[in-house]
């Protein structure tokens, strides 16, 4: 017996009446790149000089230790279609500081202030960035100024 399950368009949650004697057989992957459904990591991006995060980086985290200062650039929407909520995660493990800098057209704040700006990310310090809407970022975590 087979049964076919179909997400309402507004919401990702499929329901069915019972679960008795359902298996499911292959290779299920999340999305083309092949991730497995649901949150198990958080794949590692080596951060080895300035760059521009692009839409392969969504959910993803940029990894530095580098003892020079580096920039990391947040693309603007014309450039890159950012789904709102699109997070990356930025560890800086080296001995200087990263900017996470606003590309052009591009707002970053700091949670809790009111002033979009570059931000420095201190070293040993760990933060993520969300898209709230089209070139809105947040930024928060330790070690952010």
């Amino acid at each position: 017996t087979s049964i076919l399950l179909q997400a309402s368009p507004t919401s990702n949650v499929v329901s069915f009446p019972s679960t008795a004697g359902i298996s499911v057989a292959g290779n299920i992957t999340g999305n083309t790149a092949g991730y497995p459904i649901g949150y198990l990591n958080i794949p590692q991006v080596s951060f080895a000089a300035n760059a521009t995060l692009a839409l392969t980086d969504a959910g993803k985290h940029y990894y530095s230790t580098l003892s020079t200062a580096n920039t990391l650039t947040i693309a603007n929407n014309t450039s890159v279609s950012w789904a709102v909520g699109t997070a990356i995660t930025i560890v800086n493990r080296g001995s200087a500081n990263m900017t996470i800098a606003q590309g052009s057209g591009v707002s970053l704040y700091l949670a809790g202030n009111s002033t979009a700006a570059n931000r420095t990310l201190t070293t040993y310090g760990m933060a993520t960035i969300m898209n709230v809407a089209a070139n809105v970022w947040m930024i928060n975590g330790t070690g952010v100024v």
